[in-house]
C-alpha cells in the first residue's frame, strides 16, 4: 500500500508546510515547518480554507525528491524539453503529455505556489 501523505501551502503565511493532522469534522489542519532561525520545527493550526492541500503522488524524481500535487516538473524526453504542473484529476495524478513510467527523467524544480514565475519562463 502506498503511503498517503500531504503537504500544504499556508495562504496566510505564504509558506509550504508539512501536514501533521487533518480534522475534517472541525475543519482545521495542523501544520509544521522548520524554522531556520530557531533550528526547530514549529507546529500550528489553520482553518482548512486557509490552506491548499497537496497529496504525495507516491513517486520520486531523478534526485529522489518526493513529487507532490502542484509541483512544477521539468524533463527532457524524445528530443524535447518539457515543463509541467502535477495535477490530480479524474482520480489520478496527471503530468500533462508525459507518463509516470519514465519518472527517472523527471526533476522537481519548484511548485506553483512558491515559484509561480517558473510557469511563465520559457
Amino acid at each position: 500500500m502506498e503511503e498517503v501523505k500531504f503537504r500544504a501551502w499556508d495562504k496566510i503565511e505564504k509558506r509550504m508546510c508539512f501536514v501533521t493532522r487533518i480534522d475534517w469534522v472541525e475543519e482545521n489542519i495542523t501544520l509544521s515547518y522548520y524554522d531556520t532561525f530557531t533550528n526547530n520545527y514549529k507546529e500550528y493550526e489553520r482553518d482548512i480554507d486557509d490552506v491548499e492541500l497537496m497529496q504525495y503522488t507516491g513517486e520520486t524524481d531523478k534526485n529522489n525528491k518526493e513529487i507532490y500535487e502542484s509541483d512544477i516538473i521539468y524533463f527532457e524526453y524524445d528530443y524535447g524539453k518539457y515543463k509541467s504542473v502535477v495535477n490530480f484529476k479524474n482520480g489520478c495524478f496527471d503530468i500533462g503529455v508525459y507518463n509516470w513510467t519514465q519518472a527517472e527523467f523527471i526533476e522537481v524544480i519548484g511548485n506553483k505556489y512558491k515559484n509561480p514565475k517558473l510557469l511563465k519562463e520559457e
